[in-house]
């Protein structure tokens, strides 16, 4: 979602800045990536006990 966001911003333009866009991106990467580093709880309670 956040590719697409990048590559077709251009309706948002009328109400946010480029500027703008490009810090929510950001912070929604940082996110992102915090996320995608640490287990799901259901993983626990796949694998917890092999």
């Amino acid at each position: 979602a956040l590719d697409e966001l990048e590559s077709d911003r251009s309706f948002l333009n009328p109400i946010f800045t480029d500027r703008v866009v490009d810090k929510i991106i950001e912070l929604e990467r940082k996110d992102q990536r915090e996320i995608s580093i640490r287990p799901h709880p259901h993983e626990f309670y796949l694998y917890f006990d092999v």
